[in-house]
């Protein structure tokens, strides 16, 4: 995380070393922490009320979280490991087709750091950030992918996770998540997000909104979605 966006509330991270916003080793990476560890507050709930179903981890990049199926584009040792140990992955797919994956079969689908990098419809991959900005893709091609994938594969009950990088910070100090990583396809602030994708499900009864935009940690909003 860009210096200006750290949590104010630890001086400790004010004078925190580059790339320690990736180390999740390190006891001074707050927002790391935060977001991994409401991550792992879910898969507990949802592993426990569905009687030990697993979930899937989406994009993992190889990093273990518990009860979860490691599923990333790259396989085992291409990718970094985010300062984690990185245990591998036990699925190289897509995150955007879980077609391989029965109807009902998972209690959890979780997210981190990984639905803004869904491909746009809008992009053809060669885009600069500068480019991205201009087009800013509204992400409405991901409602197929969350009703013929993601939510299909959820037991009823089960939950949808998703920590995502909050564009509104960025714009109020005249930058965008495509500015700090140009892999990115999608910007959205976390009422963008709510308003784009969410109240579309919820009007088609395909989910309930457990919690959104949670934290102000000037990096990225949380949201979790249940299965009815």
């Amino acid at each position: 995380a860009p210096h200006k966006q750290c949590l104010d509330p630890f001086p400790n991270y004010r004078d925190a070393r580059p790339g320690i916003s990736l180390d999740y080793r390190d006891a001074a990476n707050v927002v790391g922490h935060q977001q991994r560890s409401w991550l792992v507050y879910y898969c507990i709930k949802a592993f426990i009320e569905s009687g030990g179903v697993p979930l899937i981890d989406l994009g993992s990049a190889g990093v273990p979280m518990f009860g979860c199926i490691s599923l990333d584009l790259v396989g085992n040792g291409e990718v970094p490991t985010y300062g984690g140990k990185m245990a591998g992955i036990h699925i190289k797919a897509d995150a955007a087709d879980l077609s391989i994956f029965q109807d009902g079969s998972l209690s959890g689908v979780i997210s981190n750091h990984t639905v803004e990098h869904i491909r746009c419809a809008k992009l053809m991959g060669t885009e600069t950030a500068q480019e991205k900005i201009r087009l800013h893709c509204p992400g409405t091609e991901l409602l197929d992918i969350f009703r013929a994938h993601w939510l299909r594969i959820l037991r009823p009950g089960g939950y949808f996770c998703a920590v995502i990088p909050d564009d509104e910070p960025a714009r109020e100090s005249k930058s965008s998540v495509f500015l700090q990583d140009p892999s990115h396809c999608h910007a959205w602030t976390a009422n963008e997000f709510y308003h784009t994708l969410i109240v579309p499900l919820v009007r088609e009864g395909l989910v309930e909104v457990v919690e959104h935009n949670l934290w102000d940690n000037h990096f990225s909003f949380a949201t979790t979605l249940r299965k009815p």
